[in-house]
């Protein structure tokens, strides 16, 4: 989807222009007619160039899941995903789970283990980004360099 496909579809809340490495963010409102509005507290996209490349839902917060695999279950029942989710690990602790799936990762977490949030993300975004954030590392040693 492009920038203007998205503003076309959604109504924009909050607009954030592209940063160092060409990132912009918008803030969508939740619609009716396109997502369960009771259930999505607050959607976010994020763009390169004029193209998205991540999606942000944060669901309002829900005492239905007690641990990360109940969400990721959840989901893949509700959006018909496979349960292919693997932990994302600090330590010992699981703070998530993802799974990759056509070019694109999704990621699940309950924060505070009470708020459920869903990132969609395409994969051929993360190279673009490592490229421009390795140059910028470059530009600033050639600028410091004695």
């Amino acid at each position: 989807m492009t920038s203007e496909q998205v503003r076309a579809r959604f109504k924009v809340l909050e607009t954030e222009p592209a940063d160092e490495f060409g990132v912009a963010r918008l803030r969508l409102q939740p619609a009716a007619d396109y997502l369960a509005a009771e259930a999505v507290n607050d959607i976010a996209v994020e763009l390169i160039g004029e193209r998205v490349v991540s999606i942000r839902l944060v669901y309002r917060p829900f005492a239905l899941w007690k641990h990360q695999r109940e969400f990721s279950d959840w989901l893949s029942g509700t959006l018909k995903l496979p349960r292919a989710w693997k932990p994302l690990m600090v330590g010992s602790i699981v703070t998530g789970m993802e799974m990759e799936c056509a070019g694109f990762k999704l990621s699940a977490a309950l924060i505070g283990v009470k708020i459920p949030v869903v990132y969609l993300s395409f994969l051929d975004a993360a190279p673009t980004l490592s490229r421009r954030q390795a140059e910028r590392e470059r530009r600033l040693r050639e600028f410091f360099k004695p």
